[in-house]
């Protein structure tokens, strides 16, 4: 931090910009389950506290610097519940008795919510929180199956201990090898349009788990399966293109991994298509193109009406505000959209929209529909169906 404020006001006035704001967060080690320091203890609250203060103490005077750290009575908590057993749940029902909630926040913690919860339910947190443990003592989440045995952690608690380093795991696997590669096209229905992004991600490696597909996990402490999406999908939109791409450790035939998910999977969701391919294919998100968007307008809506403001809104640029890390932006979303035409059929009105699905730029179907609601003047009533992503070269698939 030193060095950095220094440099930065090295240089002239008139070649800083607004000033350095330099952030400096510190947090309190916390020993987790399945990781090589489920063993050690945490340090006491004092010693927190000492730590912090020798932290601010070699801060104090550079300019630009600003400094945040955990609240010690918050880690201490942490700590306790990371390693807790079932005894626990009577300090967590009598807290939320006592009153406790948004614990997370400084402003609404309540230490002495949780000291009168430990004290009724004769409860020691130093117990749980600042007590060695044997490497050979029965743990309370022993019986969970995490991947990484506890003879592997033991071996990496040990080696740091010794402050031997482990190898990169990019450089040779430490473990498992993954064995094969699926790529596979995901269905998302009416019924499931509200399940988010994130949600559909943990859906998926359940129903893997149930399915007992052999996952690939990655390696480390944090070990967690090989799998992501092409693109993530708006929560509230349906799909018939969702592209999953998944890792094994063993192989198996593509047929049989459909066949075994979807016998598992919760109503509205279903593997449509699955492949096999090479390892060395690039990611689903370096090969996208563009993707088919059907909107369907409420019964009630003008078709005329509607369609003259959409006209209107395709001749010229889209302005829209978009939120970047550098902050809101007003930019130009018309060369995103390829192509956008309006229908009145049997089954109502739909608008048809390809817009790009790149990494250097895509559409959004919000923003659109948001900069069509301000020209008009009108709010329309609709939803949103993606029906189909291209890949590199208009392929409908990656392979």
């Amino acid at each position: 931090a030193r060095k950095v404020s220094a440099k930065f006001y090295a240089m002239p006035k008139e070649k800083r910009g607004k000033g350095l704001r330099l952030s400096v967060s510190a947090s309190s080690f916390v020993p987790k389950p399945f990781t090589p320091f489920q063993w050690e203890p945490q340090d006491r609250k004092e010693t927190l506290i000492e730590k912090q203060k020798l932290l601010r103490a070699a801060l104090k005077g550079i300019r630009g610097v600003e400094f945040s750290y955990h609240e010690p009575d918050i880690s201490v908590l942490e700590a306790v519940f990371a390693r807790g057993d079932r005894r626990l749940a009577d300090v967590l029902e009598k807290a939320w008795q006592n009153g406790s909630r948004f614990d997370s926040w400084d402003e609404h913690f309540k230490l002495e919510a949780w000291d009168d919860a430990f004290v009724s339910a004769g409860v020691d947190p130093d117990y749980y929180a600042h007590r060695r443990r044997s490497v050979d003592e029965a743990l309370p989440w022993d019986h969970i199956d995490s991947i990484v045995t506890k003879d592997y952690l033991k071996k990496e608690y040990h080696a740091a201990a010794e402050a031997k380093v482990t190898k990169d795991c990019r450089l040779g696997c430490n473990g498992l090898v993954n064995a094969m590669r699926l790529i596979a096209r995901l269905t998302k229905g009416e019924r499931v349009r509200f399940v988010s992004h994130l949600d559909i991600q943990r859906l998926l490696q359940r129903a893997f788990r149930r399915a007992d597909i052999p996952l690939s996990y990655s390696q480390g402490f944090n070990p967690h399966p090989q799998l992501s999406f092409a693109t993530a999908l708006s929560t509230g939109y349906t799909s018939d293109a969702e592209w999953v791409d998944v890792k094994l450790d063993k192989n198996m035939e593509a047929g049989d991994f459909l066949d075994k998910v979807n016998h598992v999977m919760p109503e509205g969701f279903a593997l449509a298509e699955c492949y096999a391919v090479e390892d060395k294919l690039p990611s689903l998100t370096a090969l996208l193109e563009s993707a088919d968007y059907e909107l369907t307008f409420a019964n009630d809506t003008d078709y005329e009406r509607l369609k003259a403001d959409i006209d209107k809104l395709v001749n010229g640029e889209i302005i829209v505000d978009k939120k970047t890390k550098g902050g809101i932006k007003s930019v130009n979303i018309r060369p995103q959209l390829i192509n956008a035409e309006l229908k009145n059929g049997a089954e109502g009105i739909k608008l048809h929209i390809k817009g790009a699905l790149t990494a250097s730029g895509s559409l959004n179907i919000e923003l659109l529909m948001g900069a069509l609601a301000r020209q008009s003047g009108r709010e329309y009533d609709y939803g949103v169906h993606r029906s189909k992503v291209e890949f590199i070269g208009g392929r409908n698939t990656p392979v």
